[in-house]
This record gives C-alpha cells, sequence and structure tokens, in this order.
C-alpha cells in the first residue's frame, strides 16, 4: 500500500481523501460502495468511543482469498487514517479471518497487536474517537470530488436490505439453497434482527427467495435450452413437481406450456 493508493480508485477514493475527517470519509466509503461493487457491503456504526466498521461479501471464498482480501481493505482504511496524520497504530481491534498457513502473526507489524481472529469471517475495525474525529489534510486534485447524494443508479438496485439480500441469494443459488442462517451472518446480524428488519420493509425471507427462483426460473424457460428437471435442482427444489406448482402459481400456466412459446 502507496500513499496514492486510496487516491487510485477513483470515485471513492476521490470522496473519501475529499472528506473533512476520517469519519466523514469513511461514511463517504459507505455511501458510495453500492455504486461501485454489487457483492461487498460495508456498514458502519458511529460509537461515543469511535466507529465500528464491517465488511462482508455475499460471495464464498476459501480462507486464504478472504484473508489477502481482507488485509487489503484494512490496510486502505488505514491509509485513509494515515492521510489525516494518526499514529500506529490507527485501530483499536482487527478482526478478520486468519491466514490458514500463516494465521494472523504477519499481520502485527502493519496493524499492531490487536489483531483477532474474526468469530463471523466478516473484516471488524474498531476505530477511536481520537482518529475517527481527525481532520483530513486537503486534497487537490483537477477534477471535482463526487457527490455522494448524486443521482446515480446503485449496482445493488435500490439500496433497501431486501435488495441485498436478494443479490445474495442469487450468489447462493449457485452452490446451494440459500439459508436464512447464512444470509444473516453475511449481513452481520442476527436471524431475528433480520427477519425483523426484512419485515419493516414490507417483505419477508421466503418472500424474497421465492421472487429470486421465479426470476431465474422464468429467464431459464425463455432462454431454452434446458430441461425442466435441471432448472428445479439448480433453484433447489427437491422435486420437479414443486417446480410446476410453483411456475403455475407465478404464470398461472405450466412449465411446458412455456417451453413450447419459446419455441413458437
Amino acid at each position: 500500500m502507496a500513499q496514492s493508493s486510496v487516491r487510485e480508485l477513483g470515485a471513492i477514493g476521490v470522496a473519501a481523501l475529499d472528506s473533512a475527517s476520517v469519519r466523514e470519509a469513511l461514511l463517504s466509503v459507505a455511501t458510495l460502495l453500492p455504486h461501485h461493487t454489487t457483492n461487498e457491503i460495508i456498514t458502519i456504526r458511529s460509537t461515543p468511543g469511535g466507529m465500528t466498521l464491517r465488511e462482508a461479501w455475499g460471495l464464498r471464498m476459501d480462507d486464504e482469498t478472504l484473508h489477502l482480501v481482507r488485509q487489503y481493505v484494512a490496510a486502505l482504511i488505514q491509509s485513509v487514517c494515515n492521510h489525516a496524520g494518526a499514529p500506529l497504530p490507527v485501530f483499536d481491534r482487527v478482526a478478520l479471518v486468519p491466514h490458514p498457513v500463516h494465521d494472523l502473526a504477519h499481520l502485527r507489524a502493519c496493524f499492531g497487536e490487536t489483531v483477532e481472529a474474526s468469530a463471523d469471517r466478516a473484516l471488524t475495525l474498531f476505530v477511536p474517537a481520537r482518529v475517527a474525529d481527525r481532520p483530513l489534510r486537503p486534497l487537490t486534485v483537477d477534477r471535482p470530488a463526487p457527490d455522494p447524494a448524486a443521482d446515480r443508479t446503485p449496482l445493488r438496485g435500490d439500496g433497501s436490505l431486501g435488495m441485498s439480500v436478494r443479490i445474495v441469494m442469487r450468489a447462493m443459488l449457485s452452490e446451494d439453497t440459500p439459508k436464512v442462517e447464512r444470509i444473516a451472518a453475511a449481513a452481520g446480524l442476527s436471524v431475528r434482527t433480520l427477519q425483523r428488519r426484512l419485515g419493516a420493509e414490507g417483505t419477508t425471507f421466503s418472500r424474497l427467495l421465492d421472487s429470486v427462483r421465479r426470476d431465474l426460473a422464468l429467464a431459464d424457460f425463455d432462454a431454452g435450452g434446458r430441461s425442466s428437471g435441471a432448472i428445479a435442482a439448480q433453484l433447489g427444489y427437491g422435486q420437479q413437481s414443486s417446480l410446476t406448482r410453483a411456475v403455475r402459481r407465478w404464470t398461472g400456466t405450466l412449465p411446458r406450456t412455456l417451453c413450447r412459446r419459446d419455441r413458437t
């Protein structure tokens, strides 16, 4: 990591370094991230003692890959803190997935002695108030900093929890049937909290899963080339008859009718 690395991230980096303080910079990053990526999610919780930043992914990664990605993100966040002149170590605590061979010892030279194994595979950084509230040095750039509130189309749809859950479900369906426990863990929430927040948005876990399956199934039938049995297996239905009932509920017709229409 070099001091220029954050700026090289483009719009997100410029918005971060053009902020008034470290706290404002990290909040700008979390606001702009949905316009930058579909699978990485950063959440920030401010507290009197500082702020807690959590980074999670909607993709399944092996421990070595996840460890490398997480240390890179932590180094970028630390680079923002360094830009404010914060002395090392800048974090009160760093929690991430250990490397399967080298564990965490090699990271203590960069992040200090507070590095520990993550209990939920997410990256968690505790930034103390003495660092979070430090002013950032003015940044001179040859283009205006992006406005986080500007009218852009986010890659994660409307930015709601339900939309994010749908995206993660689609990724999970390539491997297995999405479970509410895995979705909650990816969001850094308890199952009960996840269900409560989805309810506040007027939906449920089962409705979201049904809508994702509907979209994927109808797209498959429209594309043609795959049997109903193969589509049912891909979408996590135990039997083809379950898909048949679902298609009838969604469209009022049967899969074979959709296939005939596609051929026509």
